[in-house]
């Protein structure tokens, strides 16, 4: 008659599911670390993408300012009457004047 035996429990040899564990505890500190740097990157991308919408929407305001015929639009005045301020709007892309 043949004898048939079991390895399981106690006989030292590691089963399929206690494999399937001890790879899945090797892999876990590698897969948070990924998991946290691809947070990290992701949230980068994001902050560039708002930071280049700004720029964005910055620059054509910008274009519009540096145009001299544009400030030649602009006034000012001062609050205090011994103060006076003028653009002069053949250089207005560079000179503010203000005189005391």
């Amino acid at each position: 008659m043949a004898n048939i035996s079991s390895l399981g429990i106690g006989s030292g040899v590691l089963t399929s599911e206690l494999v399937d564990q001890l790879v899945q505890a090797e892999r876990a500190p590698t897969e948070n670390r990924l998991a946290q740097k691809t947070e990290r990157t992701q949230a980068l991308i994001s902050a560039y993408g708002t930071l280049r919408s700004a720029v964005t929407e910055l620059r054509l305001p910008m274009r519009q300012l540096s145009a001299p015929d544009n400030l030649k639009a602009f006034s000012a005045t001062s609050s205090n009457e011994d103060v006076a301020v003028s653009v002069d709007s053949s250089k207005a892309n560079r000179v503010l004047t203000v005189s005391m």
